[in-house]
């Protein structure tokens, strides 16, 4: 399952919240257990529960227009991209956070 919103279109981000796909059940804590929603709030990636509580940033550099959530093994994986120096990135970043994993930049 694939879905997202470009953060200068969306209307829905006047409120900071979009939800863009319920990700796995199981093992990335209470939010993936009932799944959860992916979204862009002050241009960084948060997840929270479908009602909205429990929100966590998973990202602090800033610059994100879009993220996607897919189902897959293990954490759930959110797609993304980010305005840099170098052009739009566009990467990978566990729903369980960590460490982004560019795979493309686009000058």
């Amino acid at each position: 399952m694939h879905l997202g919103v470009k953060r200068r279109t969306a209307a829905a981000f006047v409120t900071g919240a979009v939800m863009t796909a319920t990700l796995v059940q199981g093992s990335v804590g209470a939010l993936a257990a009932t799944g959860s929603i992916t979204f862009i709030r002050e241009q960084n990636i948060w997840i929270a529960a479908p009602d909205g509580s429990n929100a966590r940033q998973l990202t602090s550099a800033g610059n994100y227009e879009f993220v996607s959530a897919a189902k897959g093994a293990g954490a759930p994986m959110l797609g993304f991209s980010q305005l840099t120096g170098a052009g739009t990135t566009y990467g990978v970043l566990s729903a369980a956070g960590g460490a982004q994993q560019t795979v493309a930049t686009k000058a």
